[in-house]
């Protein structure tokens, strides 16, 4: 499956922001599944580095689904939605970090669930060749998505 994608869509005090819904369909995913493809996000051109420094998460049923967010410096193989995410040998060279979600980071407002990470609890650093760097959602536990709720990622980024 090909990677989805995404460019930065905001500058606030030299900080990117982007946010992304997964295209995630009806299924049901189990600890271990990759929900959505490779992401990507473009940086500062090729060598662009920087902080992840926040990452928050949301979905609008209550779902509230424990995840790692696995992050590369170049593009990792490809992982297909809804099936087992497993490192592969290759894509060692290319990490740059994993933070994790727990289901207890969520809080509630309506259906609306949505869990903040920030500082140490989001820091991951990275350098990208390419100018891009790219992640991978994994569940950590049973959830279901339909066509009307979708996770959504935002992230915060200092870039170097």
């Amino acid at each position: 499956m090909a990677e989805d994608n995404k460019q930065i869509n905001g500058m606030v005090n030299h900080s990117f922001w982007f946010e992304k819904t997964h295209n995630n369909g009806t299924d049901e995913y189990v600890a271990g599944d990759a929900i959505g493809t490779v992401q990507s996000i473009v940086v500062k051109g090729d060598g662009g580095g920087g902080i992840v420094r926040v990452i928050n998460v949301s979905d609008n049923i209550a779902v509230g689904l424990a995840l790692r967010i696995w992050f590369f410096r170049r593009a990792p193989r490809p992982v297909v939605d809804n099936a087992p995410f497993l490192m592969h040998n290759a894509d060692r060279a290319k990490f740059a970090g994993v933070r994790s979600i727990a289901s207890t980071d969520y809080i509630s407002n309506g259906n609306i669930r949505m869990a903040h990470r920030k500082g140490d609890d989001a820091n991951v650093d990275f350098s990208c060749p390419g100018g891009r760097l790219y992640y991978i959602v994994e569940a950590r536990e049973t959830g279901t998505f339909s066509k009307a709720n979708r996770l959504q990622v935002n992230m915060g980024d200092w870039p170097d």
